[in-house]
């Protein structure tokens, strides 16, 4: 997985869906991922994340961006990423990420939902472009709890398939936007 898809990261990166622009104000003194908190060297990778960003494009606004990017650095810790040879610049480039074990895509994960409603923004993807009935919305908003969204955001941040809950999940998906028999 690439920096720049974990910059992007958000439930769309599992679902391969748009992603509704979510709203929040960019207010980072009440910031709940502690990016308000981040030393100099922390701050100097998620502004490197963060440049040139275009809200509109990614379907996330800034402030939650920034959290997700803040997410990562706070976790890994700027000097694993240094003794990777990983600068600000490159962090915020294509090159291909270290690996991830689940215990730190766990505790990114949990970092980025203090700041980021992950379920909210995942059918917020769905209904984008209001073609959805009333029946599918609901079905959706049932299939989707937050258990199984943090799984595959887990899964998405390490960079592999989801075990158990992907294919289930999207039989489910399927099935209630009427693309199969199962409901």
């Amino acid at each position: 997985m690439s920096i720049r898809s974990l910059r992007h990261l958000s439930v769309t990166a599992v679902l391969v869906l748009a992603l509704a622009a979510c709203g929040g104000d960019d207010d980072s003194s009440s910031d709940p991922s502690g990016s308000s908190d981040l030393s100099s060297e922390e701050q100097a990778f998620v502004d490197a994340s963060l440049e040139g960003y275009d809200a509109e494009e990614a379907g996330l606004a800034e402030a939650d961006a920034r959290c997700m990017s803040a997410s990562l650095v706070q976790e890994l810790g700027t000097e694993k990423l240094e003794d990777l040879g990983i600068t600000p610049e490159e962090f915020a480039s294509e090159a291909e990420f270290p690996e991830i074990d689940e215990d730190q895509a766990e505790a990114v994960v949990d970092r980025i939902e203090k700041c980021l409603d992950l379920r909210a923004l995942m059918l917020a993807g769905f209904a984008e472009g209001g073609e959805l009935t009333e029946d599918q919305e609901t079905c959706l908003s049932d299939a989707i709890t937050d258990e199984i969204v943090h799984d595959l955001m887990v899964a998405s941040v390490r960079g592999v398939e989801p075990d158990g809950v992907g294919d289930d999940f999207f039989q489910v998906i399927s099935g209630c936007m009427g693309l199969t028999d199962a409901n």
